[in-house]
């Protein structure tokens, strides 16, 4: 019946000064009563505490509760059964319910509804009502007195009428957590366990209003009721300013003493605890020299020497993670602590989590992340939502591979990877073609490889099929779609999968991760269950029913209680409630992290609910308190370690982006003035304690020894790592290993002559395309042509099948062109038309016809092809318009069949290699004399001419195609006077669309965009015969002088200089081929101005390159004018 108060700064003993009281009057007093009410997450502790502390180890008459514990109590001494208790995410659910069924009803919210985050603010708006014991009348009530304020009046009317429907939908059937406590109240008189009963209440920052009108009716039963307090001196009534750190406390005293007031009851005289110097810093006047004057207005400042206080910057938050784990050990190792007196908070622990994590597990050090985990990554959330994707989106590519790569299908990995390559393949999308058997693209394949496959899409649709056909099934109620997921989790063997999972993670000695499977299936099964309890036989559509099982699945959390006593706590500076703590490392004292950014979210803003507060309704803190809390936690946090505090923060964050510090660093520097930062790990020493821990520094160092030898046996630290290495078995083999490897630079293994064979053959035999693979890597040509190496093919439209589509529909237009009666200059426009249309219908039935008929989109590509097509030839045509060429073969292939001189190359020991191609397209000129010959390549990419790639061998086809075209018409049945065959040019032809200026849009400017590129020859008569009648060229980028000679920079060449490079060009052949025969696949990418040949290179992932190592190198190919190149190439011809 009586009210103490027991107050005193942090660090006076006031929990201590509970506890030892507890014991002696429990001892004192057997018959009585007594109860210890502390916060949910300090519980735990408080038992071992009072267990510890009692001389028997052990009570009958003192119990350690939270306030929902007690409530629960109550109930089962009074034999009441409360309601289920309808969590956040059974309040959100609820939430979603009345929003989509009242839609038309909340006008105001009507836009802010399907806006994410929506359901959850609103949820947080109606917990604060509830937990501040306002009614839906009372917010009804107050939107009439808003007349003038209309914004808000409309708010709070929509607010209380879905209150009202959300305190209806759960009335006899849910109770929220905040609605715990109400119940209770009602029932304090009728329990015995209260009846003069003593209570102690430690740990809480302050009472909500319901805990409040809580402790009014206990105060009515109990015998006394013990609060303590942070604060200096409490003075009943005692105002002081707004923004002063014990200002949350005083408003808690002075409730408390507000409720005795109204009650009549006695308030005994207050505890106080004030010594000089408080009992947790006898012997550390640093940290209680902070404690007394931080947060506070003093102006006093710490002289002497700082031995306690650290202030550490790193380079980013994995290096503060680095720096405090090794601290940590340091410290263990060298003074003797337990790992149990450490403990690292940050401002938000989600951030530092894994780096922390990461690096424990490296130095063995046992840490218990004090939050409650999301179950988001886990195996068994994954498969439930790809089921429910898989049924939305109606066995789409990614929602069926979602699936079978959850880890929850029968299917195993590699049948999935089998299944995915068929699908990619054969364009499998849909459920219409899944139901069906495979039939698509499958005429290549064996009879056995059909079998598996069939048998693979029979057991993936038996394990999905009806689930999702119920999901679709408008007709079917709530309940009856959760049976289904329900029946189908059986099926997969859900709880057995998980189970396996937990084993496996035990046999890694990961507990944590162990009871978290073990949790998980039981989690699902509740949470279902609670979806049928609230929607039970609603109809609901799959996407509906997806969305709320989704939030449903976001909510959960996985609970996990510390594996053993013995580790360092790491969590966050509000929830994270400490106890005797030696060393305290706060991380991330970065600006908006600590103090944390304070923004005025929420349905009511701070000016609105200051507005509500007028008219009689109190909610939750304003901005200003709320920073005043935040400083209140953290002067909290920060005196809570007997021994030492370490501060550090980051100078970028993990993206690399600049951080600011902590104002909050600047408050602690005024303070201590003689207080240094130190770099890490610049200034503070580095520690290695294992294997492990030191691999990265050993290979670092022996890098480095490559260069700097006499620094790296300088280095102590190297010296003696080394040392420990080779005294540790395993060590010294892996050590051994690195010296090794880095002594050794990468060395090229050798292939014998029958692995040769094997991988190419006895005779070399291919495209000009594969020797200028081999020119630009040797490790690209192995992977390609060697190994045989593949991406997946796909059932899509790839630049290389347009390239291929253009090139056929092209040689079919030629061709009919040539069999007509018209040429390419005089073929009228209608009959171009026709014969356009003609070719590409025929190229289409040749050319994946099936993919380009799959899709709308794929359909349009045609008509680009088409458009394209027709600027193509209408360009062509301009480009034949006044040049006495005329188109005369078309796709004219070459190759070892043909047995001409030009395809054959030979190599050393009687090998050869035999060269073959297809050229585009030759034009010709012939007169008395001669045949003068133009070869053109057509290009669906961006592709130009350059002699500098040619001399280095990564651009020889124009050359190749240029030697072999002239000894096919030397040799050619039409040339029987055996004329001289000169090349007149050699040309690339780019098929393109360009996006063009509005400023260009004369005829002469659009044709720039469509120049030939190559090399023609410089002798002016086959100059004008190439094209005629001016001195700008509309074909090829060349301007004559008025003399007639081009212009020096034209892409010109004398006839000598094109047999020049011709014999260049099958020198350069014949000794890729000699390299490839040698068993050459060394990583040894080009490099140039343009790039490297690892730009956009697909097996970038595999070879290993890394220009950093010892042994790798880029073939760095010099630039060069046009006329070096030239040079070059007359030397070694003559």
């Amino acid at each position: 019946m009586a009210l103490r108060l027991i107050t005193g700064r942090s660090g006076q003993g006031k929990t201590e000064y509970l506890v030892q009281e507890v014991i002696r009057l429990s001892m004192e007093n057997p018959q009585q009563k007594y109860y210890v009410i502390v916060p949910e997450q300090f519980s735990l502790e408080m038992q071992r505490k009072m267990v510890k502390k009692h001389p028997r180890h052990g009570f009958f008459n003192i119990d350690v509760l939270s306030f929902h514990r007690l409530a629960y109590r109550i109930f089962d001494e009074c034999g009441y059964q409360p309601g289920e208790i309808l969590e956040d995410l059974g309040v959100s659910m609820m939430l979603r319910k009345i929003l989509s069924e009242g839609e038309n009803n909340f006008l105001y919210f009507k836009k802010s509804m399907k806006k994410a985050g929506f359901i959850d603010e609103l949820k947080s708006m109606l917990m604060e009502f509830i937990g501040y014991g306002v009614t839906w009348e009372q917010v009804e009530e107050v939107s009439e007195k808003l007349g003038e304020n209309k914004a808000l009046s409309n708010k709070c009317k929509e607010l209380g009428r879905i209150y009202e429907h959300f305190d209806k939908a759960i009335e006899g059937r849910f109770m929220v957590t905040e609605q715990i406590l109400d119940v209770a109240r009602e029932f304090a008189k009728e329990a015995p366990m209260l009846t003069n009963a003593v209570f102690y209440f430690d740990g809480f920052a302050g009472f909500t209003p319901v805990q409040l009108a809580f402790l009014k009716e206990l105060l009515k039963v109990a015998g006394q009721i013990n609060v303590t307090i942070t604060i200096p001196e409490f003075v009943p009534g005692q105002r002081g300013m707004p923004e002063d750190l014990f200002t949350s406390s005083k408003k808690t005293g002075d409730a408390l003493l507000m409720l005795c007031q109204e009650n009549m009851q006695e308030v005994e005289e207050v505890v106080k605890l004030d010594t000089p110097v408080s009992p947790r810093f006898i012997n550390n006047p640093e940290l209680a020299f902070l404690e007394k004057n931080l947060f506070q207005n003093s102006r006093k400042i710490y002289s002497k020497k700082i031995e306690r206080i650290h202030m550490t910057v790193c380079h980013n938050p994995d290096g503060e993670a680095d720096y405090v784990m090794h601290k940590i050990e340091q410290l263990v190792r060298q003074k003797g602590y337990r790992y149990r007196d450490f403990a690292v908070l940050s401002g938000d622990v989600a951030d530092y989590a894994s780096a922390f994590k990461r690096k424990a597990a490296i130095l063995n050090i046992p840490v218990f992340e004090d939050t409650k985990k999301k179950v988001s990554y886990h195996s068994g959330v994954e498969a439930v939502r790809s089921l429910f994707h898989l049924a939305q989106m109606e066995y789409s590519y990614e929602s069926v591979f979602r699936y079978l790569k959850s880890g929850m299908s029968n299917l195993i990995d590699e049948d999935a990877d089998y299944l995915e390559n068929y699908v990619l393949y054969a364009g499998v999308r849909g459920y219409s073609m899944w139901k069906k058997p495979f039939y698509r693209r499958l005429k290549n394949k064996d009879e056995a490889a059909i079998k598996a496959l069939l048998l693979l899409q029979e057991k993936f649709m038996e394990e999905t099929e009806n689930f999702c056909s119920v999901m679709r099934d408008k007709e079917a109620s709530v309940r009856d779609k959760i049976e289904v997921l329900y029946h189908t989790m059986v099926k997969l063997s859900f709880e057995e999968k998980l189970k396996n999972q937990a084993q496996k993670a035990e046999e890694n000695s990961d507990f944590v991760k162990a009871a978290e499977y073990r949790q998980l299936y039981d989690l699902l099964l509740s949470l279902m269950d609670k979806i049928v309890m609230i929607f039970g036989e609603e109809k609901m559509a799959v996407k509906e029913l997806a969305e709320i099982v989704d939030a449903g699945l976001d909510a959960l959390g996985l609970g996990v209680v510390p594996l053993t006593m013995d580790q360092v706590v790491l969590g966050d500076l509000k929830r994270t409630r400490l106890h005797e703590v030696k060393v305290l490392f706060i991380t991330g004292m970065n600006d908006g992290k600590i103090p944390p950014n304070i923004e005025d979210r929420g349905l009511l803003s701070d000016e609105e609910k200051e507005v509500l507060k007028n008219c009689g309704i109190s909610l939750s803190q304003s901005l200003l308190e709320q920073s005043m809390e935040d400083e209140f936690y953290m002067y909290m946090a920060f005196a809570k370690p007997t021994d030492e505090l370490y501060f550090s923060y980051s100078v970028t964050d993990s993206d690399g982006s600049a951080l600011r510090p902590s104002l909050l660093q600047k408050n602690i520097s005024q303070l201590f003035p003689k207080l240094k930062r130190k770099q890490y790990p610049e200034e503070e020493r580095r520690y290695y304690f294992n294997l492990e821990d030191s691999r990265e520094f050993l290979i670092e160092s022996f890098l480095q020894a490559k260069t700097e030898p006499e620094k790296v046996r300088k280095n102590r630290a190297f010296v003696m790592l080394a040392k420990y290495w080779l005294e540790q078995s395993e060590g010294r083999k892996e050590l051994e290993k690195y010296g090794h490897w880095i002594e050794n630079a990468y060395q090229e293994p050798e292939l014998s002559e029958e692995l040769l064979e094997q991988l190419y053959g006895k005779e070399l035999s291919g495209s000009v395309t594969r020797l200028e693979r081999f020119a630009s890597c040797p490790y690209q040509y192995f992977c390609i042509y060697g190994l045989e190496l593949r991406e997946r093919e796909e059932y899509k439209i790839r630049p290389i099948d347009l390239g291929n589509l253009f090139h056929k529909a092209l040689e079919c237009f030629s061709r009919k062109v040539k069999e007509s009666e018209y040429s390419w200059k005089n073929i009228p426009d209608e009959v171009q038309e026709q014969y356009i249309s003609e070719a590409l219908h025929t190229a289409m039935d040749e050319n994946l016809s099936d993919v380009f008929q799959s899709s709308s989109r794929n359909q349009y590509k045609i008509k680009t092809v088409e458009r394209i097509m027709k600027r193509t030839i209408q360009v062509l045509r301009v480009h034949l318009k006044n040049s006495q060429f005329e188109p005369d073969r078309f796709e004219l292939s070459f190759g070892k069949n043909k047995k001409l001189k030009e395809a054959e190359v030979p190599l050393e020991d009687g090998r050869k290699m035999f060269l073959q191609g297809v050229i585009d397209r030759v034009d010709t000129c012939e007169d008395d004399d001669e045949i003068l010959m133009k070869v053109i390549d057509y290009k669906s990419g961006m592709k130009k001419f350059e002699l500098e790639d040619f001399y280095y061998g990564l651009e020889m086809q124009l050359v190749i195609y240029m030697n072999a075209a002239e000894e096919i018409y030397k040799e050619n049945e039409q040339n029987p006077d055996n004329k001289p065959v000169v090349p007149a040019g050699i040309f690339y032809y780019q098929l393109q669309d360009p996006i063009i200026k509005a400023d260009y849009a004369e005829e002469s400017e659009l044709l720039k965009n469509f120049r030939l590129s190559g090399m023609a020859n410089s002798d002016a008569d086959i100059l004008s015969k190439l094209e005629e009648g001016s001195d700008g060229f509309v074909s090829m980028p060349i301007r004559l002088k008025k003399s007639g000679e081009p212009y020096k920079n034209s892409p010109v060449m004398s006839t000598q200089d094109f047999h020049y490079m011709g014999a260049y060009a099958r020198k350069k052949a014949a000794e890729l081929g000699e390299r490839i025969y040698k068993g050459e696949i060394h990583p040894r990418p080009y490099r140039n101005k343009k790039g490297t040949a690892c730009d956009y290179c697909p097996f970038a992932d595999v070879c290993g390159f890394d220009p950093k190592l010892p042994g790798y190198e880029y073939q760095s190919f010099q630039g060069m004018s046009v006329e070096e190149v030239l040079e070059k190439i007359r030397e070694e011809g003559e």
